[in-house]
């Protein structure tokens, strides 16, 4: 730690130090305008000091050590060069850098390999279920590691009582790697910040934490829930929980801020929320607890924040001029909680369960390119001339699955796996998949036809309308700007209407009608309905499969010549039924239409 960040640090545990003195001495009446400024003042001061608990250079190291950094940064940087060779270009402060995908490689390692959530500890001795026994008087080798709350559980085989220190000290939680979302949230901040990015403990009123890190390619700070694996999603709380916030309030080594406007989906409503305490009150008190940490820093780190910090109330106020907006027309699509046992998250209300009737959803913003990992794919495919080694996107996808549920695993050829988009459920919900290859992987072809794969799970998700469609090859282009959204023209390939699917996992074959192919290095599947929008909160899907060959009909699905005829009829308006199996994708004999 150098001299400006210890004098910083010094400071400010002389805020923290004099603080609960002075709340103590008061003892103000409870629901008092005093009670609730004592509560605030306690919630700022509490997420400054885990913010500044993970400012230690030492520990920074440590933390570096436990993560498979060199490779992380290999795969965002292959990501960040992914996007540029595409030529995906998209309205200013909306083009992700390298940092933006390696915090999302982070967030993945985080949730699936590195921390572990806990809703109730197995037993020490045995390894059975516990039961909650309420709290316990915690020990001085607990104390010091910071877990001055101690939650006790009994077995309910062996009788033995399991400790559960909620431990608040970071190199403690190097240690343990588990906890809920208090632990979770502190862990993570410092590997953001062991990795080099400016970052910030974020608190809410309503019992929950996370963090924001600053992207220098946005130019804004933004959002990350590592218990969730949510990335930029900043009204995830009050769209897919169901939470109300009232005050949000972010803390770094730089100061605390509030930042509640990001996270509501009513800026305007917030005066009516924010009674307990004076507005003038809460920003003096903002500005005093950050003074000391900004006195500390270099005139020009000074000037740095200063700046960003301007940026921020612009954003933040734009977000209130703007109304509901686009982002909060998307946060309808959100999903509840999906940390924690059930019985856990519906006693705290945050499991969500709406399905939105709204129709504004395409404002949401898509996901970036991501290599469609289809190279591997049995050498039937191939054979059969699918179409692989591009790359995809999503208008949406879910990355807290098991697998995660992004769009690069519909073109995996794995019954295992699923795109899951929840942008698609509910009446007037819609999604799309898309598909690309990349410059160099030779001429434009003609899709011929396509496979669709249902999920194993939820048949209210099924796609039962969509379109399928392409940019048509423009011959005169050789640049990889040609790939760019901004003009792009699709061209409709098939649409298909109350399409329905048998059983899980059912691969169903539909044929491109001649007179629509086209050569094309570029296609999209927009699902436009599901197949219960009452009660479908996602569109999901296992298997989206690309030919540009016929012979994959016959290859593939045994399918005569005079079938095939018959497919592309104008009359034949139904896919062809195929039952996928485990080992190859496809069952290769001939099958029934439907």
């Amino acid at each position: 730690m150098d001299a400006d960040e210890a004098l910083a640090r010094a400071l400010q545990e002389v805020e923290l130090d004099g603080a609960p003195h002075l709340v103590r001495q008061q003892q103000p009446q409870p629901g008092s305008v005093d009670a609730h400024k004592a509560a605030l003042h306690g919630l700022i001061r509490n997420s400054l000091a885990q913010a500044l608990s993970v400012e230690d250079a030492e520990l920074q190291a440590r933390a570096r050590a436990l993560l498979p950094l060199e490779q992380l940064r290999l795969e965002s940087q292959e990501a960040a060069d992914l996007n540029a060779l595409l030529g995906e270009q998209q309205p200013a402060g909306s083009v992700l850098g390298r940092d933006d995908f390696l915090v999302q490689g982070l967030l993945a390692f985080f949730k699936r390999d590195f921390f572990t959530w806990v809703d109730q500890p197995a037993c020490e001795l045995c390894t059975c279920p516990t039961s909650g026994i309420g709290m316990v008087q915690p020990t001085a080798a607990e104390v010091h590691d910071g877990g001055g709350r101690v939650e006790a559980y009994t077995c309910s085989v062996c009788q033995q009582v399991t400790r559960f220190p909620r431990y608040t000290k970071p190199a403690k939680l190097l240690e343990t790697r588990r906890g809920r979302c208090g632990e979770w949230a502190h862990t993570f901040l410092l590997v953001l910040r062991a990795v080099g990015l400016d970052a910030r403990h974020v608190t809410d009123n309503a019992d929950h934490v996370w963090c924001e890190y600053y992207s220098a390619a946005l130019g804004r700070w933004v959002h990350v829930d590592p218990c969730e694996e949510a990335w930029d999603t900043p009204l995830l709380y009050e769209g897919g929980w169901r939470k109300s916030l009232a005050y949000v309030f972010a803390c770094s080594r730089h100061g605390a801020s509030d930042v509640t406007r990001r996270y509501v989906l009513q800026p305007r409503a917030l005066p009516s929320l924010r009674v307990q305490v004076p507005e003038a009150w809460l920003a003096a008190t903002l500005a005093r607890l950050s003074s000391p940490l900004r006195a500390a820093l270099d005139i020009n780190t000074r000037r740095e924040v200063a700046l960003r910090d301007a940026a921020e109330t612009l954003q933040l106020m734009s977000l209130e001029d703007g109304g509901m907006g686009p982002a909060a027309a998307a946060a309808a699509n959100l999903p509840g909680r999906q940390s924690g046992a059930e019985a856990w998250r519906n006693v705290r209300g945050e499991t969500g369960g709406h399905v939105s009737t709204s129709h504004t959803r395409d404002a949401r913003q898509a996901t970036a390119y991501q290599r469609a990992c289809d190279d591997a794919l049995p050498p039937l495919f191939a054979a059969a001339g699918r179409i692989t080694g591009g790359a995809c996107r999503a208008s949406g996808e879910h990355r807290g699955g098991q697998p995660s549920q992004r769009a690069l695993r519909a073109f995996d050829g794995s019954l295992s796996s699923k795109w899951l988009d929840f942008g698609g459920g509910g009446s007037g919900g819609t999604a799309w998949l898309e598909y690309q290859l990349l410059p160099k992987q030779g001429p434009a072809v003609m899709l011929t036809h396509y496979d669709v794969v249902v999920a194993e799970d939820c048949p209210e998700r099924d796609p039962s309308d969509w379109v399928l469609e392409c940019v048509p090859e423009q011959p005169s282009s050789g640049s990889s700007s040609e790939s760019s959204n901004i003009g792009v023209e699709w061209v409709v390939l098939d649409q298909r209407r109350g399409e329905c699917f048998g059983r899980r996992h059912q691969l169903r074959s539909f044929v491109v009608p001649e007179a629509t192919r086209i050569a094309s290095r570029r296609w999209r599947l927009r699902i436009t309905c599901v197949a219960s929008p009452a009660t479908a909160n996602s569109v999901q899907l296992a298997c989206l499969n690309l030919y540009s060959s016929t012979l994959a009909r016959h290859v593939l699905h045994g399918i005569s010549e005079q079938q095939r005829l018959q497919d592309v009829a104008p009359t034949q308006q139904q896919g062809l039924q195929v039952a996928p199996t485990q080992q190859q994708g496809l069952q290769v004999a001939p099958t029934q239409q439907q």
